[in-house]
């Protein structure tokens, strides 16, 4: 309440007097304490009045004049690409998991090599692993993102069907996938959630813009039909230019107009523009099933609209002799499947062009296809004949492949002909699946500690050795432990520790000698100078062959106290640093540090480390 001009300064008290008895009649003004005072809403009513201000009507956005056979035809294209560019998403998903980070989400490595691997922008896959995610077609396993059960029954849907699906979780979805900034300004990797209200002003757009009016103009006039939208100027305008973006590569608009499967999914999705009617429809819908249900309805409603402009259209292949491949329409999982473990992508797009090499081919074999499988497979699904000189690549990697052979082993047994002979037919041996490579080599796919106690066990003597054959002598009971030596930590404390972890001191286990060093040893009986690596020394050591005792004893001390090391790490790229780390988890062969050479976290590899030195 504000106090105004008090009345009594009036002239005329008596007409004054009768106007304050009218206006308190009215509810116009107050009596407070015998003064009369004017309530703030009609203060603010009278200074409109004053103003000549009132209620504007909806802004005038001018009907652009556009050829509705150039919109269908747009529309229509984005829509199959949309098709296309996921379901090649959901093939290579199906062929290999898609990486996942530790926290979730595909990364900015893995949406790389994604996007060069199916030729797809790297800007626009984020919304094809959203829309697929929230269509239920991608799900999360041990392995990393997989396709779901629903993706086979989706694959063999119609194209309208398969439209319906993703523009339906497109128009649900309460973000924009192309622009994911969380609050803190850092990307969420999709398909991982984020608090937005992109989806509010993407559903707000498309109903503004039917009736053929300008997306573009309704984009600017967006504060008079969405004045709640809670952003500022500048990122508003990012989260429209998302939201458009998005509807075209949709389908969803075209050439600046709401297109005709716009018309037909805004007619068809439930209006869920505002908070209240999105809690009555959960209010409605009271369980899983029913809100399944009513998904469904949705998506064979706006199927059933779209029908005549996505019609279904056959898809071929045309092999041709520059041992190319060219896919029109939308190819058939068969397809698919053959030029995924055969050839490489070129370009994609309503004629999508595929190329067969030979390390495509050789791909192929080495997944367990043969020469004779592809070349039927082709036949059956090509248009035309095979031409000449892809049947002799395929012939000729087919006569190369698996004439050198490679096979994978974690032990090797060193000993005289004989010898090997005995312990290759020794039947209690049989468990550790030798395998003659030389007269004086037997290969095991075992442990080595698992080799070494079976042939002791057996009645042999072996001693160890490295990998540069250097012997490495155990310290067993009844050995006294090296000066400054901490003593050997119990079965129990070793449980104790937390997965990956490192016991609390450097525990001797295991000296690395050399064999001067060894016969020093065995002369005097002194184990001084010699070098100790604890059980973490040792697992850095399996993993980095370069680096000596000294500097994996420095970098296991460093990720054991969480202290800054020095290293000199090559990338992948050959590139080599000098950084600065302090390292914070031993996760595979990986090691999870802060570098303050980037002022944030990295992964580096243990292979990649090529010297280590402490701080100062």
């Amino acid at each position: 309440m504000f106090p105004y001009t008090p009345f009594e300064e009036i002239h005329d008290r008596r007409a004054a007097t009768r106007s304050i008895r009218q206006l308190i009649t009215a509810g116009l003004v107050l009596g407070v304490g015998n003064r009369p005072e004017l309530p703030r809403e009609v203060a603010v009513a009278a200074w409109l009045a004053r103003q000549d201000l009132g209620l504007t009507g909806p802004p005038d956005i001018p009907r652009p004049e556009v050829n509705e056979a150039a919109v269908r035809s747009s529309s229509q294209a984005a829509a199959q690409g949309a098709i296309r560019a996921v379901t090649a998403l959901l093939d290579e998903a199906a062929a290999a998991p898609v990486v996942a980070l530790k926290r979730g989400g595909v990364g900015g490595r893995e949406r790389a090599r994604l996007a060069k691997r199916l030729s797809t922008p790297l800007a626009e896959l984020p919304l094809w692993i959203d829309l697929v995610a929230a269509a239920g077609l991608l799900a999360f396993t041990e392995g990393g993102y997989a396709p779901s059960p629903r993706f086979q029954e989706w694959r063999e849907e119609s194209p309208s069907h398969q439209w319906a699906t993703l523009a339906a979780a497109w128009h649900a979805l309460e973000h924009a996938p192309t622009s994911r900034e969380g609050a803190d300004e850092k990307d969420v990797p999709p398909p991982l959630p984020i608090g937005s209200g992109a989806g509010q002003i993407r559903r707000v757009l498309i109903r503004a813009a039917a009736g053929g009016r300008s997306v573009r103009l309704t984009a600017e006039n967006l504060d008079w039909f969405f004045p709640l939208h809670g952003y500022d100027a500048a990122t508003c305008k990012i989260k429209v230019a998302a939201s458009i973006r998005e509807a075209e590569l949709l389908g969803v608009f075209a050439l600046d107009v709401l297109s005709e499967p716009g018309q037909a999914l805004i007619e068809a999705a439930p209006s869920t523009t505002d908070a209240a009617a999105a809690t009555v429809g959960l209010m409605i819908v009271s369980t899983a099933d029913e809100l399944a249900a009513q998904v469904a309805r949705t998506v064979r409603d706006l199927a059933d609209r779209c029908a005549e402009l996505l019609p279904a259209t056959p898809s071929s292949l045309i092999l041709q002799s520059d041992l190319t491949a060219v896919v029109s329409g939308q190819p058939s999982a068969a397809i698919s499947q053959l030029l995924r473990a055969a050839a490489v992508p070129e370009s994609r797009g309503a004629a999508g062009t595929w190329r067969f090499t030979s390390a495509s081919v050789r791909a192929a074999m080495d997944a367990g296809w043969s020469a004779t499988e592809l070349l039927e497979q082709l036949r059956a699904i090509a248009d035309h004949g095979l031409p000449q000189p892809l049947e002799y690549l395929i012939a000729d990697v087919a006569r190369r492949h698996g004439h050198v052979r490679v096979r994978g082993m974690r032990s090797a047994v060193l000993a005289d002909e004989p010898t090997t002979a005995e312990i290759l037919h020794t039947r209690t041996l049989a468990k550790l699946h030798l395998a003659r490579l030389a007269p004086t080599v037997l290969a095991s796919p075992v442990e080595l500690d698992t080799v070494l106690a079976e042939l002791r066990r057996t009645g042999f003597y072996p001693v160890a050795e490295d990998a540069t054959g250097t012997v490495i002598v155990t310290s067993g009971p009844g050995r006294k432990a090296p000066r400054g030596a901490p003593a050997q930590p119990s079965r129990e404390s070793r449980a104790s520790r937390p997965h990956g972890g490192s016991p609390a001191g450097p525990p001797a286990t295991r000296r690395r000698l050399t064999a001067d060093e060894l016969a020093q040893r065995l002369r005097t009986g002194n184990d001084d100078g010699v070098t100790l690596l604890t059980d973490l020394a040792q697992r850095l050591g399996e993993m980095n062959g370069r680096l000596n005792d000294a500097e994996l004893a420095v970098l296991a001390d460093a990720v054991e106290r969480r202290s800054d090391v020095v290293i000199a790490y090559r990338d992948k790229q050959g590139t080599r640093t000098v950084r600065r780390i302090q390292p914070n988890q031993l996760f595979g062969r990986w090691l999870d540090s802060w570098c303050h050479l980037r002022n944030a976290e990295r992964e580096f590899a243990i292979a990649n480390i090529e010297s280590v030195s402490p701080v100062g």
